[in-house]
């Protein structure tokens, strides 16, 4: 439904302002440099979640579980681990997967 706008099935169900609300960053830059580590580069907060500058938008969960919307690529990418945290930077699987879901495989198993 995000992805269509805020309409499912032909219905619109979210008003497309509303859509647009929650998928921009709201952020001021002096809560930007307060989040530190907890924000990737070019990360920052719409109603609804993370966005990213690249149009992406999710979230990620303390255990190292993400879920990320890409519209431009029309993709949806679901990791669900639960690994335990050692620090704010999060578990070495969740860059792995996330370079995999930006650059793919070279075709080797």
């Amino acid at each position: 439904m995000m992805l269509e706008g805020g309409t499912s099935n032909g219905c619109q169900v979210l008003p497309g302002r509303l859509v647009t609300l929650l998928l921009t960053d709201h952020l001021s830059e002096a809560q930007r440099r307060a989040a530190g580590l907890f924000l990737a580069d070019g990360e920052g907060w719409g109603f609804g979640g993370s966005v990213r500058a690249d149009g992406s938008y999710g979230w990620t969960g303390g255990a190292d579980t993400t879920a990320r919307v890409h519209p431009g690529r029309g993709a949806v990418n679901i990791l669900m681990t639960q690994v335990a945290l050692d620090g704010p930077e999060g578990a070495p699987v969740l860059d792995a997967f996330e370079e995999l879901v930006l650059h793919g495989t070279d075709g080797r198993a």
